[in-house]
């Protein structure tokens, strides 16, 4: 099995450490956007509230490939995660809104909009 696919399928069952594991010893130029869109979604994912540094990591991997990945609704959506777990929920909404511009109708990212629209509502209070 290909390295991507097999990062795809840890993260999907929950192994992200294994995913860390795999993609942080090749050199940064070795590793694809998709490796690194994969790499970001496991710190998205072992990141705790409260604790930014996994969150901050995963932006890291992904905002340098923004262009490439231009209408993409995982990439937004996770930008859009990190964004929410580093209490930046302006910037939050603003990536949520895009990746529900990228797939309309979508139930987790109109969740977790509404949770942004509500942090952003207490905060103006």
């Amino acid at each position: 099995m290909e390295l991507l696919e097999q990062c795809k399928e840890w993260n999907n069952n929950e192994e992200y450490q294994k995913v860390v594991d795999a993609l942080e010893i090749l050199p940064d130029n070795a590793r694809t956007p998709e490796m690194d869109s994969e790499l970001a979604k496991a710190y998205n994912n072992l990141g705790e509230p409260g604790d930014f540094k996994p969150f901050r990591q995963a932006l890291g991997l992904l905002l340098p490939h923004e262009e490439y990945f231009r209408g993409n609704h995982r990439f937004y959506f996770r930008v859009a995660y990190s964004y929410f777990y580093l209490e930046e929920h302006g910037l939050a909404l603003h990536y949520f809104k895009k990746a529900l511009d990228s797939k309309p109708g979508d139930s987790d990212t109109i969740e977790m909009m509404t949770s942004c629209a509500d942090m952003l509502s207490e905060s103006d209070l």
